[in-house]
């Protein structure tokens, strides 16, 4: 989305579905969202750079 109004388009469409998503987990299924990545996961040092998403509240 080259726009500002790209943008919010496709977060609000992203927004609704992962909470699609998350109501159609069963009980207890954790959800963690993991901010987008500048590039794909090829290697240990991205696998790493991944994971310490994970470690952050509020992600």
């Amino acid at each position: 989305a080259a726009t500002f109004v790209g943008h919010e388009h496709r977060a609000r469409g992203e927004a609704r579905r992962i909470a699609a998503l998350a109501a159609a987990l069963p009980a207890g299924v954790p959800l963690c969202r993991v901010p987008a990545q500048d590039v794909d996961v090829h290697d240990l040092r991205g696998l790493a750079a991944m994971a310490a998403a994970f470690d952050r509240p509020g992600s």
